[in-house]
């Protein structure tokens, strides 16, 4: 299981290599509310805080957004 901090990790080399990091250097992490792994994660110049976001994953048989909120939360 990676933690916000493995993923803060790839996502500085990836800004590095490309001109882009700034410090501090943010993350966004998708967390699995039911194991609370994080399951992906992305970053972007000027962002300005960490967002944990929790979505559940369970439309059937394959992963899927949540589109009406119910399922799905932000915490900053």
């Amino acid at each position: 299981m990676k933690t916000i901090e493995e993923h803060r990790q790839f996502w500085a080399n990836i800004a590095n290599e490309n001109g882009w990091y700034t410090e501090p250097f943010y993350v966004q992490v998708f967390i699995d509310p039911d194991t609370k792994e994080i399951y992906d994660s992305v970053s972007f110049g000027g962002m300005t805080k960490d967002i944990e976001y929790f979505e559940r994953k369970s439309c059937g048989d394959v992963d899927c957004p949540c589109f009406d909120g119910d399922d799905c939360y932000w915490r900053d």
